[in-house]
């Protein structure tokens, strides 16, 4: 079972692009009362799992809002991730009958897809939006909920390249790998080993390719 499992995290991470869903409602974390927080996120198990991650041994509630499997910022961009899921979350997880007040704590990438407005009309929840990343919620607790200006900010460092280098080549491979099999096998190793090395080198030196979007960068890059 664990190895299933591990199996499983590791496929959520390498192919982020396909959905990987897990079951929408209410999730406890420690003895939450009356008055305790309320999180809110979308069902894509990565997420899901990162959040409850920080809420372990704390006392909150975690709303998982459907999404159709798909990251908060995708979804939300594809409006997957809106209004209407926030609100059928609420109306369907008992949350009402649970806490007496009406705050939910958003993911900030969210913010783009969700109407707070409406959700206020048809709830009466306000969604207050929290920080970008998940590992930042202890520390936003402990600062009563206000967010520092390096919780709003999205990073894309060296870690963070390379983790994207990574999944880009897996999937780069995969489609490479029936055609040069069947068709010049005897380039399959050497073409690969190319390929990774430019997908690295290219996400590595990022910010120093001129250009602002992503695709005169690739261009210059190569």
């Amino acid at each position: 079972m664990k190895v299933k499992e591990s199996l499983r995290i590791l496929a959520a991470w390498l192919f982020r692009w396909i959905p990987f869903p897990v079951e929408p409602g209410l999730r406890i974390f420690g003895t939450p009362n009356e008055d305790s927080p309320v999180f809110l996120t979308c069902n894509y198990e990565l997420t899901v799992r990162r959040v409850s991650k920080y809420l372990q041994g704390l006392d909150y509630y975690l709303l998982v809002a459907p999404s159709k499997g798909i990251n908060v910022w995708c979804a939300s961009c594809g409006g997957d991730f809106n209004e209407y899921s926030v609100i059928s979350a609420i109306k369907t997880s008992g949350i009402n009958e649970k806490v007496k007040h009406r705050i939910l704590i958003a993911p900030q990438l969210s913010a783009l897809g969700i109407d707070v407005q409406k959700v206020k009309e048809e709830t009466g929840w306000n969604i207050r939006f929290g920080p970008v990343y998940a590992r930042d919620i202890p520390e936003y607790i402990k600062k009563n909920f206000q967010k520092t200006e390096k919780m709003r900010l999205v990073k894309f460092n060296l870690k963070d390249r390379l983790e994207m280098a990574t999944i880009y080549f897996v999937t780069i491979s995969l489609i490479l790998s029936i055609p040069l099999l069947i068709l010049l096998p005897e380039l399959y190793l050497s073409t690969l080993l190319l390929t990774c090395l430019m997908t690295y080198f290219m996400y590595a030196t990022f910010p120093y390719i001129p250009g602002r979007s992503g695709f005169v960068k690739v261009l210059l890059d190569e």
